[in-house]
């Protein structure tokens, strides 16, 4: 294999920051996916910009990366051979996991591309408050039922069962409703994980 600038890659300075990767990342990927580039060379350029996103934004990866970069910018090209040949830092497998992900992303459609894992994830980080709140929301709606039994009781002491039936079929559709949101919720946020730990993202 031939020796690749990863930052070249992602139009990125040797010394960008994780957010910077990302952001580049998306933005080449976004462009130059093969289903929605038409060039010849699409689908070549959208394989190279995520195998050096794969490389670059796992922190061991980087490093072993940036040790070959170096040898390479000052080595010859038969040195150069021999150190990425044999390089202890495993850079090569590396290298050649990244292009099996970048095969498998490329022949993806693009709108089932954007919508993936790799793009959802913004990352998981950013989607592990939310937890919170679909929690919150869950007992939300239980305290609304709950609430509702309550009133129930109260005005059916007075025997006025139809105003009864009124406020706790509300409080039961209300509490309900909310429930039901956050359960689909998290079904998404599993079924994002899922698509994660299976894409190897």
């Amino acid at each position: 294999m031939s020796f690749v600038d990863y930052y070249s890659t992602l139009l990125i300075p040797e010394d960008a920051s994780l957010e910077q990767i990302k952001a580049a990342f998306r933005e080449l990927a976004k462009k130059y996916h093969p289903d929605k580039n038409s060039a010849p060379n699409a689908s070549e350029l959208f394989k190279n910009i995520f195998e050096a996103y794969e490389v670059l934004k796992d922190e061991q990866k980087r490093k072993a990366f940036d040790n070959v970069r170096k040898k390479h910018y000052d080595s010859t090209r038969v040195v150069l051979y021999k150190v990425y040949e044999n390089d202890s830092s495993n850079f090569k497998e590396d290298r050649e996991k990244a292009h099996q992900q970048a095969d498998f992303y490329s022949n993806m459609p693009y709108n089932d591309f954007i919508n993936s894992a790799l793009f959802e994830i913004r990352f998981i980080a950013k989607n592990s408050p939310k937890i919170y709140v679909l929690t919150a929301m869950i007992l939300f709606g239980a305290f609304m039922i709950i609430l509702g039994f309550v009133f129930v009781i109260q005005i059916a002491g007075k025997q006025d069962s139809g105003a009864a039936a009124i406020v706790f079929l509300f409080f039961l559709g209300f509490g309900g409703l909310f429930i039901y949101w956050a359960i689909k919720d998290f079904e998404k946020l599993s079924e994002k994980r899922k698509n994660i730990k299976n894409s190897g993202c």
